[in-house]
């Protein structure tokens, strides 16, 4: 193609339906063509638009969980960090802070204070849509290493008040959930009941996992820590199934296309509610930050709740040894096809 036609390509690619961007390829094709538009070394607002439009498709590939855009979208920015124009320097400002909050959960405790409230005056001044949900989930990541309840608290309410203000009604419902009091400690010792459709399209049949150690795992392909964490909740499962630990995932996804693309690249072998039912579900637990795991023991009642799997093992592996599970296996998930996505 020529610079005009490359142009013309990446421009037509970006107007196209989310059902059509989330194909196979999509994404690696418009990189492509914006990497041979820039070699060109077109003129300014040429390069403006090509640069625009392969740091948000990377970053838009990098949050279903493709690893290789995650880490060409982090050599894109290191390039393009010290770039004067006003519109990249703002698009790369966004992208810093999603590391930031990322490299934070590995950071001194004593410094949490104040990168949050450098992020809180950054989010004040920028019109938060879709784009920042990854950056909300590792923000909550990050306000849950502080160990003061009152002080942690406080953060939940004001960050959760800016992502409430926000037109995009998936970030400002994930705000206002933030902003509500914390139902954990209560749960504690209260029963659970699961039901709604599968990603294979049936309905969960909760009754066949009686008897059964389960974790249920609230989480969205949007949350970078729940990306992050599945690895870990993955060998836990190949781990202990065998003694009878079983996983019953919740997805919170509003956009039914972007689980089953992420599910069709990383299979769980586990059994995943979705679709509108799951809010309700959420909010049934009090559930406000994601990824978020009910410990649930033999009796269907909740013994621990966690945002990740490592401090669950403890009393998992109690309740699995206490009562071994005959012959090991147990029940398996439904493997039939993913359901078409609602019309």
């Amino acid at each position: 193609m020529t610079p005009a036609e490359l142009l013309e390509f990446i421009l037509a690619m970006r107007e196209k339906p989310k059902s059509i961007q989330a194909r196979k390829g999509f994404g690696e094709a418009l990189v492509e063509a914006a990497d041979r538009l820039l070699a060109t070394q077109p003129e300014e607002k040429t390069r403006v638009l090509a640069v625009i439009a392969k740091l948000e498709t990377l970053h838009r590939m990098a949050c279903n969980g493709d690893t290789a855009a995650e880490k060409s979208l982090a050599e894109s920015v290191d390039r393009l960090k010290d770039d004067t124009h006003t519109k990249i320097a703002r698009e790369v400002r966004f992208l810093l802070w999603e590391r930031r909050t990322v490299d934070a959960e590995q950071t001194p405790v004593d410094t949490i204070p104040g990168l949050l409230s450098e992020l809180k005056d950054y989010l004040a001044k920028e019109p938060l849509n879709a784009r920042h949900l990854r950056l909300a989930s590792n923000t909550v990541r990050v306000i849950n290493r502080i160990e003061d309840d009152d002080a942690r608290e406080k953060l939940f309410a004001e960050f959760g008040g800016l992502f409430a203000k926000s037109s995009n009604k998936e970030l400002a419902r994930y705000g206002k959930q933030l902003a509500k009091t914390e139902k954990n400690a209560e749960l504690v010792g209260k029963p659970v009941e699961l039901s709604g459709r599968t990603v294979a399209g049936s309905e969960l049949d909760w009754k066949k996992y009686q008897g059964r150690v389960v974790i249920v795992d609230f989480w969205a392909t949007w949350c970078g820590p729940c990306i992050r964490e599945m690895p870990h909740v993955k060998a836990l499962y190949e781990n202990l199934h065998d003694k009878g630990l079983e996983i019953v995932g919740v997805n919170l996804d509003k956009d039914p296309e972007a689980v089953l693309e992420f599910l069709d690249k990383n299979p769980l072998p586990w059994e995943t509610l979705m679709g509108d039912e799951t809010q309700a579900i959420a909010g049934s637990f009090g559930i406000r930050a994601i990824p978020n795991m009910l410990l649930v023991d033999r009796e269907g009642k909740i013994v621990a709740i966690s945002h990740n799997c490592e401090s669950l093992i403890p009393k998992l592996e109690k309740l699995l040894d206490a009562h071994p599970a005959a012959g090991g296996g147990g029940t398996e998930p439904d493997h039939a096809k993913p359901a078409e996505p609602p019309k």
